[in-house]
């Protein structure tokens, strides 16, 4: 706030009821890199597991390194939990799916 209060020749104490006003200095906006998957590349990636596609082969189609493909795949979940926690699927270790397994049946 002193630094503030003397780029202003002001005292801090009358830069604090200001910022305070308006929620202090806002941050610049975030632009995200061009190298950054886009949210339709996402929605491919998601469409691909579920077509059960490779890795390679839907990095082929979205003309990206399978690298790239593999590690957004790994961030979010993981195969099982993209390919088929959007559909609903049963995993092994949720819940009554467990339970069953566990049960023998």
């Amino acid at each position: 706030m002193s630094s503030i209060g003397r780029v202003f020749d002001r005292g801090s104490s009358s830069i604090f009821p200001l910022l305070e006003r308006t929620g202090g200095i806002r941050p610049p906006d975030r632009i995200r890199s061009r190298l950054s998957l886009t949210l339709i590349e996402r929605e491919e990636i998601s469409r691909g597991l579920r077509a059960q596609m490779s890795l390679r082969s839907i990095a082929r189609t979205l003309k990206r390194p399978a690298s790239t493909i593999s590690r957004e795949v790994r961030r979010n979940g993981g195969l099982q939990r993209l390919s088929c926690g959007e559909l609903g699927c049963n995993r092994l270790g949720s819940g009554a799916s467990t339970q069953a397994v566990q049960a023998g049946r």
